[in-house]
């Protein structure tokens, strides 16, 4: 066996003497090592290999990166039998195809097809698409060498595929020509050639119905996905099938109304059945005609025995049997009945015949359709049985793992050795019954179920409810998985507390992009409002409800308002969506506010379950309240299967309780509590309590159903098992159940009866049904909603149903809500999308993005967006939605910005597809000025600021051409901007001031591209009040950066605070205020967090440590480390304005009197400035050149002089103050005087200057120059 093993044909596998590396899917050096074994035909240079796999990094940092990883994997591999795997050289690394390993794509590529066995052989190794599970974190280059290498071996395995079938064929071996007939069809799904031979295949292998249900499958995908019909050809051929198909005998009886015509589908279901296959090998027959004479005997024998134990015969010939358990009546004991009829086959099949039967038996998933007189049209979990008999020895019973896990402790099993399957992943573990076990099963039922083996935690839960009663809020976090009884201690923990004032609701996955769903969820509850009613039956509600509330009611009923009562109206809705942008504020202020009021008379406890499929607002208005009630007595208990999503500020002040599963004991007194008095013996209650696996939900699910006698001798082997047997039990109801599961896990019954088109009181009395097999619940005060037992109940019911009646049922609630006056946009985009009807979802993704961004919720409504995108990519009508793809693309341009990055590679990426969109269509003008909004982030951001001020000018232009008032502002700004940054100051100020003088708050509103934007009259006078800094005006600077962080409070809109912040933190370093500073950096950093803004954070960061720089005056070796780290990622983000992040660690340098960073930093910011033309720290960085040659005692006259020259070109007063007064310092050194015109000229400049006494180094600068110092 080879020393390394590389298995890239599916997820990736590498195995290293015996040694299996974990997470070699992530790994840099795992993706390294399959890149050269894969390329091992000649060397690759060091510096493609870097670039490749980190294209964002420097030269030099790749290729230290890479040798680094060099290094380590030659350290995890040491050396093979024939010396090093991977060999190097100074400028090359190439892997040694002399080394003892094995690749399993050389195999794959170069093995000859000569026979059969080297052709399944090959078959085998390609487990599924090349290097499947790969996130491909490298860069553009590696992505298109991987996506060649995928297409290419995807294209020769279905080759290989045809070739199998054509082989098997002639062979006439039908059943085996079937299987690979079925691979290449799930392999290639969009083939009709491979389709109609399956079909052929089917229907030649006696499987006529199933034949047709493809057919029509077929035919329904192409009409959907690609607007065609099938071809001649396939036509003709289903034409032949159907003249010799018999009809299906209608055996339905009685059943409730969703069983009825117009309810056909519904009756499609996944079930879960036992296939058995016994029979006898091929070579013990030497003489076809003598064999069957001497096992028919036999044979009937073996049939009867099967049939005793409900199994059903699809096949008895001479070489064996095949027959289907739990079909065509479900039985939750199939699993155990197959296994019993297999062993009375064995022990009473006389010999010698009986010695030569071999078995298989395997457990799994059918389609049940109506359409067949047979299961398992697909053929998987048969062809698994009959593989499993095949590998066998005559005599044995061999059973998959999947049956065992239904049937263990009831038979006495050893393991087998595992079968290896071209068709599976991993190879299939395999078990030999050999008897059946005398122990002891149990069932019960329980009630409300005690509180067992939680004594720790319920007390922990105590004693925050007893700190949260002293007046500290306290916040506990049950953590741990589905059914392990969070609920239920929550539960106690009420019942413990005397039942305090109460306030919980609940996160729903299907809403994790929709903000507030929880809280929305809970008010409507609360004040007992539908989903979707008028708005003045909410105004109502909410006056009703909080007008006399103390001292608030205004605050709290306005912001209420806003989250719950929609626009009448689209247009309305349209021109108030932007109000949405400083109610964020409000409404957690609100929130904030009751929750505080209402614990002021008695303590408060507030729960939230399942916070794991939380959205991103409700995450952070949970983090805003971890520090506003932080004196509040409130208790705040959340439920969650992951704390990965928890806000930092929450994780740090609240409690985490893990929980496990019960220990044996206290698994064993659950369920001697909660079940039947005559099924509480200790060997009964022992299995039961074993097979929970201390999961307490799974053992009250179990003893439902034992007080429903619904088991003997059977056990499901997992939770999500027991509960798809529990759905079966809903018996004619599952239809119904099932399509409730489409709308979600809480269900009106007015929605579902819609969804159905029954009567309320028909779909009702179905539920009444669901509700006393505990599989759905009511709240005691509501007779209108229902919501299933868990989650997991839920998922189950949800993926029972076949993809053709999801879709259907999708597709029918869609268009029922869209029919609503008031359409909840983002639940039609998801059920639309689910329905596979991407043409129809993207313009209500279009729509939810929209409200979303209104909200300011800009993470929610990049999902959204984005959600609409990928449809586009995947839809045949993508050319003729263009318009609808172009809108997308242009809304989603802010949000993405300031959530992931000013116009990295995926906003390049996306404006040239707009760009596309633009030049092949006659586009409107807001469109094309929106565009160009985009295009000037990238220009800006990437590029350079004179290709950005060009497009700035453009935009001005044609806005003024179609009086497009808002847009003509915009440009004014965005060429004030860009004049900002390119260090021509004058007119940065002409143009900022125009965009006051211009913009109209109400003209942005209006504008639907411009509405969710930034609100660009407080940014502009944000960048006015930073630009006049570099004019001289060091008090109108001071006070209009302020004035702009003042009017984005008022405003409540979170990006333009953001960016007033920035201006604000600019002009205070240039002032050298580090308190001021500190501050807004702190407060900057945490805006960014909660929303999610991912530059202006490490803005924060850099100015946080420039400021504790300037109050130390040093810091210690290594102390700005990690800022460097953040500057080197905030310039990755957004290079355009990377010499200001590069001026504010520079400064900090030459503060802490780092002279090694300075200069390193320094050489980067040049490079910055060469790349963008960036000009506005020219000055600057020339005055920090100038420190650091001081610094080390060097002549630095030469660049102070430059510093002079550059700001007088640019007419900025206050740096050229600041070079000559340094200037004037170095000649004072050497005793050398200014001369007299210069001496006058500086005192004009400053005559013309203002507040210069607010700036400290020129406040000395002007004494200096006065005489007064």
């Amino acid at each position: 066996m080879q020393a390394l093993r590389l298995s890239l044909l599916g997820p990736i596998e590498i195995e290293f003497q015996n040694r299996q590396f974990s997470g070699a899917p992530h790994d840099k050096g795992f993706m390294l090592l399959s890149y050269l074994a894969a390329e091992s035909d000649r060397p690759h240079s060091r510096e493609a290999l870097a670039e490749m796999l980190w294209p964002d990094l420097p030269a030099e940092r790749g290729r230290h990166n890479l040798r680094q990883t060099l290094f380590r994997l030659r350290s995890l591999l040491g050396n093979g039998a024939a010396g090093d795997f991977l060999e190097t050289d100074r400028h090359r690394v190439w892997f040694n195809r002399h080394s003892d390993y094995r690749l399993d794509l050389d195999q794959f590529l170069h093995a000859r097809d000569d026979d059969m066995e080297s052709l399944l052989y090959r078959l085998g190794l390609y487990r599924g698409m090349f290097m499947e599970d790969l996130r491909n974190e490298a860069g553009e280059d590696f992505g298109l060498w991987l996506e060649e290498r995928r297409a290419r071996t995807h294209r020769l395995m279905l080759t290989m595929l045809e070739a199998a079938c054509t082989r098997y064929e002639s062979q006439n071996d039908p059943m085996a020509a079937l299987r690979w007939a079925g691979r290449y069809v799930e392999l290639a799904p969009w083939d009709e050639d491979g389709h109609r031979r399956l079909i052929r295949l089917l229907a030649d292998n006696g499987q006529r119905g199933a034949a047709i249900a493809h057919y029509r499958a077929m035919a329904e995908s192409l009409d959907r996905e690609l607007g065609i019909a099938p071809s001649p050809e396939s036509r003709r051929l289903l034409e032949r099938i159907e003249q010799t198909a018999t009809p299906q005998t209608d055996t339905r009886t009685r059943n409730p109304a969703w069983h009825g015509e117009h309810h056909a589908g519904l009756a499609h279901e996944y079930r879960q059945i036992t296939v058995l296959r016994c029979g006898f090998a091929y070579q013990d027959i030497e003489d076809p005609e003598a064999f069957a004479e001497e096992v028919a005997e036999p044979i009937a024998l073996a049939v009867r025995i099967i049939e005793e134990h409900n199994g059903w015969i699809a096949a008895a010939r001479s070489t064996g049997i095949l027959a289907y358990f739990g079909w065509p009546t479900a039985d939750e004991r199939a699993a155990t009945h197959a296994v019993r009829a297999a062993i009375g086959v064995v022990n009473q099949v006389s010999d010698p015949i009986g010695r030569k039967l071999a078995t298989g038996i395997h457990t799994g998933p059918i389609i049940l359709t109506g359409e067949t007189s047979r299961p398992d049209t697909i053929g998987m979990t048969t062809d698994i049985a009959v593989r499993l008999q095949v590998s066998a020895r005559p005599g044995i019973i061999a059973i998959s793992e999947a049956t065992r896990r239904c049937i263990r402790d009831h038979f006495e099993l050893t393991a087998l050795p595992p079968l290896s399957m071209a068709e599976q992943k991993r190879p299939l573990s395999v078990w030999r019954v050999h008897r059946g076990s005398q122990g002891a099963l149990m069932d019960g039922r329980a009630q409300k179920p005690p509180l067992i083996g939680r004594d720790a935690e319920l007390e922990c839960l105590l004693d925050d409810w007893e700190q949260a009663q002293s007046g500290r809020c306290t916040i506990t976090v049950l953590v741990g998985d589905a059914g392990l009884g969070k609920t239920r201690l929550l539960q106690a923990l009420h019942e413990k507390a005397d039942r305090p004032l109460l306030r919980e609701t609940y996160c729903d996955p299907l809403m994790q992009q929709t903000p507030y769903h929880p809280i929305m969820h809970f008010f409507r509850r609360h004040l007992d409002l539908p989903r979707h009613c008028p708005d003045t039956l909410v105004t109502r509600a909410l006056s009703e409800h909080y007008a006399g509330f103390p001292n608030q009611g205004e605050a709290i009923i306005k912001p209420l308002q806003w989250l719950l009562a929609r626009p009448s109206s689209p247009q309305e809705q349209d021109t108030n969506a932007h109000s949405g942008d400083g109610e964020r504020h409000q409404l957690a202020e609100a929130v904030a506010a009751l929750l505080e009021t209402s614990a002021e008379a008695t303590p408060l406890l507030l729960v939230i379950e399942d916070l794991h499929w939380a959205d991103p607002s409700t995450l952070a208005l949970l983090g805003y309240l971890a520090t506003r009630l932080a004196r509040a007595r409130v208790h705040i208990c959340l439920t969650m299967r992951s704390t990965a999503c928890l806000p930092a500020n929450l994780i740090d002040r609240a409690r985490i309780l893990q929980l496990r599963p019960l220990d044996l004991k206290s698994s064993l007194h659950l369920t001697q509590r909660i079940a039947p008095p005559d099924k509480t013996s200790g060997d009964f209650a022992l299995v039961i309590a074993k097979q929970s696996e201390g999961n307490p939900l799974f053992i009250v699910e179990l003893t439902h159903m034992l007080h429903d006698d619904a088991l003997d001798d059977a056990l499901p082997g997992k939770l999500q098992e027991l509960i798809s047997t529990r759905i079966e039990q809903a018996g004619a109801d599952k239809p119904l159940l099932r399509a409730a599961a489409i709308i979600g896990r809480e269900f009106s019954t007015a929605h579902l009866a819609g969804l159905l088109q029954l009567p309320e009181e028909t779909v009702s009395a179905g539920l009444d049904r669901l509700t006393q097999r505990h599989l759905i619940d009511q709240p005691a005060d509501d007779n209108e909603h229902y919501h299933f037992t868990h989650a997991l109940v839920h998922q189950t019911t949800y993926q029972s149903a076949t993809r053709s009646q999801r879709r259907a049922l999708h597709q029918q609630y869609a268009a029922l809500l869209q029919s609503e006056n008031d359409p909840d946009a983002g639940a039609i985009a998801w059920h639309l999308t689910e329905t596979g009807s991407y043409a129809d979802a993207v313009g209500w993704w279009l729509k939810s993005g929209r409200d979303a961004a209104g909200m300011a919720a800009y993470v929610e409504a990049t999902s959204h967006f984005e959600r609409g995108l990928q449809l586009l990519e995947h839809s045949p009508e993508r050319a003729r939605l263009w318009s609808i793809e172009l809108d997308l693309l242009i809304n989603l341009a802010y949000p993405l910005a300031i959530t992931q990055g000013y116009y990295g590679a995926k906003s390049e990426r996306l404006y040239r597809r707009a760009l596309e969109i633009s030049k092949d269509h006659d586009v409107e003008p807001r469109q094309s000025l929106a565009l160009l909004r985009s295009y000037w982030f990238g220009a800006s951001s990437r590029k350079s600021f004179s290709e950005s001020r060009l497009i700035a000018g453009r935009m001005i232009e044609l806005a003024e051409s179609v009086h497009a008032n808002a847009f003509t502002a915009l440009g004014h700004y965005l060429y004030g901007n860009a004049s900002l940054w390119l260090g021509d100051f004058s007119l940065a100020r002409d143009h900022l001031e125009e965009t006051l003088s211009r913009m109209d708050r109400k003209d942005q509103e209006t504008e639907q591209f411009l509405r969710n934007d930034q609100q660009f009259d407080v940014t502009a006078t944000g960048y006015l009040g930073w630009n006049l800094w570099f004019l001289g005006h060091i008090d109108r600077s001071l006070r209009m950066t302020q004035r702009a962080v003042h009017m984005a409070e008022t405003r409540h809109h979170p990006a333009t605070l953001m960016a007033a912040l920035a201006t604000y933190i600019g002009t205070r370093i240039w002032c050298q205020r580090a308190d001021e500073v500190a501050v807004a950096a702190k407060r900057l950093g945490a805006l960014c967090r909660e929303h999610g803004f991912r530059i202006w954070d490490d803005v924060a960061v850099l100015a946080e440590a420039w400021a504790r720089t300037v109050n130390a005056g040093r810091c210690e070796p290594g102390g700005l480390d990690e800022a460097e780290e953040t500057l080197h990622r905030v310039v990755t983000l957004w290079p355009g304005g990377a010499t200001g992040f590069q001026y504010i660690l520079l400064d900090a340098c030459l503060f802490a009197a780092d002279t090694t960073r300075g200069w390193r930093i320094l050489s980067q910011a040049w490079t910055s400035m060469q790349a963008t033309g960036s000009r506005a720290y020219h000055v600057g960085c020339k005055l920090a050149e100038a420190r650091l040659l001081a610094l080390e005692g060097q002549n630095h006259e030469h660049c102070l002089r430059e510093a002079i020259e550059i700001a007088e070109q640019q007419q900025a007063r206050s740096l050229e103050i600041l070079a000559w007064g340094r200037l004037a310092r170095h000649y004072a050194a050497h005793d050398i005087r200014l001369p007299e015109g210069i001496h006058e000229r500086l005192i004009d400049m400053l005559d013309h200057c203002s507040g210069i006494e607010l700036a400290p180094e020129l406040a000395f600068i002007e004494k200096q120059l006065r005489g007064f110092a």
